[in-house]
């Protein structure tokens, strides 16, 4: 993530505006799912943004569709990011 730092007195000057990267690091996204039946493995999201289209394409139909028919009727999906 790239943050802008002002200085006090530049008045908003592109002059004075000094680019940092925070935190130094990258961007990591994982998915996992956990109930008291059991968990699924571990999925890093990689290349780019999780769109919807994605979170169906990667997460909802390969894992949580296979998962919640192992689980049955009883199977409920909280999402929560």
């Amino acid at each position: 993530m790239l943050a802008d730092r002002w200085y006090r007195g530049s008045r908003n000057s592109s002059a004075f505006v000094h680019q940092s990267v925070r935190f130094r690091g990258g961007e990591v996204l994982v998915y996992g799912g956990i109930s008291i039946d059991g968990r699924t493995d571990l999925y890093i999201i990689r290349g780019g943004p999780l769109t919807a289209r994605r979170y169906r394409d990667e997460i909802l139909r390969p894992i949580v569709v296979t998962y919640a028919a192992a689980i049955g009727d009883d199977f409920i999906l909280m999402d929560d990011n």
